[in-house]
């Protein structure tokens, strides 16, 4: 699992992060059970992700992160 949490808000000024899983399954498991749920006072929304994944710059190999030259 990688955590990518941003310095920046979005346009509504709240807080955001990127989560992303080794499989689909753990990802569906982490949406279901957090979504709706308060952390720290914040309601926590989660929702898989709107956009493709740049797969042709970046590829997992034997659980390590490898560069595609293109």
């Amino acid at each position: 699992m990688d955590v990518f949490i941003a310095s920046k808000r979005n346009r509504r000024g709240r807080r955001f992060c990127f989560v992303r899983y080794g499989r689909l399954e753990e990802a569906k498991r982490a949406l279901w059970s957090l979504d709706g749920r308060w952390f720290s006072n914040h309601r926590l929304t989660v929702s898989m992700a709107k956009f493709k994944p740049r797969d042709d710059l970046w590829r997992k190999a034997n659980g390590r992160e490898v560069r595609q030259h293109t």
